[in-house]
């Protein structure tokens, strides 16, 4: 297994911004081998490509680590925090500025 030499390899990989908002939603399970954040890469990288699990580039986690936590955090419901957190900061919204955008 070849390990990865950059963070932000891939246009799907989380951002270090990204990564800091949803890390502690993380916290609670244990990896013996492979961080988090590398998993979740393997993951965005699947399903933003639309690659088959045994197609992830050799730089990921083995393709069954990854479907492994993917089918697990995906049962769940993992998945859609970290989405909505980042999304939210995505969306950051000046002070008293209506939240609704105006039809136009």
């Amino acid at each position: 297994m070849a390990s990865r030499n950059s963070p932000d390899q891939y246009p799907s990989d989380l951002t270090d911004a990204e990564w800091k908002q949803i890390e502690s939603i993380f916290d609670r399970f244990r990896f013996d081998n492979h961080d988090p954040r590398t998993l979740l890469n393997a993951v965005f990288y699947v399903l933003k490509t639309g690659s088959q699990w045994r197609m992830l580039p050799a730089d990921f986690p083995p393709w069954q680590t990854v479907y492994y936590h993917f089918r697990k955090w995906q049962r769940l419901n993992l998945l859609q925090r970290p989405m909505g957190r980042i999304r939210r900061a995505a969306r950051a919204w000046p002070k008293g500025e209506s939240r609704v955008p105006a039809l136009r």
